[in-house]
């Protein structure tokens, strides 16, 4: 079963706060790159809750939501190579848990400012990896190439009917 489902409360017209819950099925590999050889695996179910709030202040001059989320998702597709040849299989769980926070001012009529903060955890919940010579256990390990704070900041002048922007991106260390 897939689907989502959220509510949206108004503590006020400038305050509301929100929940939404999904559950989703995909193949191990995106629908154009699937070979013979994937089909013999399970679907990735995966799901996600999130709950935040979003508020209006200073006239509507600044916009700002707070989310925490959880995402888990199971039977990952690997390749380990083994004796020099490539070994595919599906392990158990990966788990991701954060919080983000994003903003949008309007300091002057002209002069825009937005931007995103994010903390993530990802981990393996459940990752027992043949590596040829037996199972190792990777339960617990961070997860590769998932940094744990992102961040955006973006000003904004219009000028006339243009408006002209640059955006500053920092992506914090990860491994790989």
């Amino acid at each position: 079963t897939t689907g989502r489902i959220g509510l949206v409360y108004l503590i006020t017209p400038d305050i509301s706060v929100y929940a939404s819950n999904s559950r989703a099925v995909e193949p191990t590999t995106p629908l154009v790159s699937i070979a013979g050889a994937q089909l013999a695996f399970s679907l990735q179910p995966s799901r996600q809750w999130e709950v935040g709030t979003k508020t209006t202040v200073l006239g509507g001059r600044l916009d700002t939501t707070v989310a925490y989320f959880r995402i888990g998702k199971r039977n990952i597709l690997t390749s380990t190579i083994v004796d020099g040849v490539r070994l595919n299989q599906q392990i158990g769980k990966q788990v991701s848990d954060g919080l983000e926070f994003a903003f949008r001012s309007r300091p002057f009529s002209n002069f825009f400012l937005s931007g995103d903060f994010a903390l993530t955890n990802a981990e393996y919940a459940d990752f027992n990896e043949n590596v040829g010579t037996g199972i190792i256990s990777r339960s617990g390990n961070d997860v590769p190439h998932v940094a744990p704070v992102v961040w955006n900041l973006t000003p904004a002048q219009r000028i006339g009917p243009v408006t002209v922007s640059a955006s500053v991106r920092t992506v914090g260390a990860r491994w790989g």
